[in-house]
């Protein structure tokens, strides 16, 4: 949740540092949106988030999640927040007949997010030898207000909580910063332990591992503060770390996008479609990047190229501002 890209290094996220040291990363990735609900979206579909409400009305799941579910892989799908909201449970995962774990109990996203890791490590444990399988492990401390296991306070001075009432959320900026960083550390903690059981149980070897983020998070650098206020490069570029055992590690400096995501894993499991008949992505490692990338929002667009970009509108309320 919220994990922008600036994140990614050895002081904010040591354990992710590690495994983008045996990776592909992207260092100019960016999300498919500004918002929870666009990021997901096109990490799944590889549509714009203007095909979002269709699909929604639709409960159509993405080509990815059909393919998978065609050839045989089991599902752990698991979240600290409700999948309800946004929908993911209608559109992403809309075509799977088991239960989604979203229910998790505890006072805050810190120890949900604990016992989610908990939860995965077990069911990898129990996993049938050689069954293929597919998680989508969705950790939300990072997201606002913000919540860590006190042992993680690493960065100072660090904002005690944060309340929209009270907080004076520009004046405090760097002890908020503060206390997301060490958010994402805590969850850069959860994240070395995900890996670990990958590892523990024989399963990392032939296993591909996307970590990246929903959206980024903005914290007054150009005048607004968390996501889905603007297209700034702190609210829409995010971190992404592409683990494949078939691939060498290495950085990619070219513009790559969520809309790449389901291409990229789908032609690593062998599928020889042309991307373009089910999206609007080119799959991360391909060579030729386009001209331009599509960003959504609640009621706008964004459109993005190396020299400039346009913002228009969606809705015709706002069609004028």
């Amino acid at each position: 949740e919220g994990l922008r890209s600036d994140m990614l290094n050895p002081e904010n996220m040591p354990n992710l540092s590690a495994l983008a040291r045996r990776s592909v990363v992207g260092r100019n990735h960016h999300s498919s949106g500004n918002t929870t609900r666009f990021g997901i979206f096109g990490l799944f579909y590889g549509l714009y988030g203007t095909y979002w409400h269709e699909v929604l009305n639709r409960n159509q799941g993405p080509v990815l999640i059909d393919t998978l579910r065609r050839n045989g892989y089991l599902f752990k799908i698991m979240s600290s927040t409700s999948l309800s909201y946004p929908e993911t449970n209608r559109t992403a995962f809309a075509a799977l007949t088991g239960p989604l774990d979203d229910e998790l109990p505890g006072e805050d996203s810190s120890e949900r997010d604990d016992l989610l890791v908990e939860g995965f490590r077990e069911w990898l444990a129990a996993l049938p030898p050689g069954r293929p399988f597919f998680s989508f492990l969705f950790l939300d401390s990072s997201h606002t207000t913000f919540f860590f296991k006190s042992a993680f306070a690493k960065f100072t001075p660090c904002a005690p909580a944060i309340s929209y009432v009270r907080t004076d959320l520009q004046e405090d900026r760097e002890a908020i910063f503060n206390r997301y960083r060490n958010a994402v550390y805590y969850d850069d903690h959860n994240l070395g332990r995900i890996v670990a059981a990958l590892e523990e149980n024989g399963l990392l070897s032939d296993t591909i591992v996307v970590v990246t983020g929903d959206h980024g998070q903005e914290f007054w650098e150009h005048g607004y503060f968390g996501h889905n206020s603007a297209y700034t490069a702190e609210q829409v570029r995010v971190a992404f770390v592409y683990f494949d055992p078939d691939q060498p590690p290495r950085e990619l400096a070219v513009r790559t996008s969520h809309l790449d995501v389901p291409a990229t894993i789908l032609a690593a499991l062998g599928d020889r479609r042309d991307p373009s008949l089910y999206s609007l992505g080119r799959g991360v490692l391909d060579p030729v990047r386009p001209a331009f990338l599509v960003l959504s929002g609640w009621d706008d667009c964004c459109l993005v190229t190396d020299r400039l970009k346009i913002r228009f509108a969606t809705e015709a309320y706002n069609l004028f501002s």
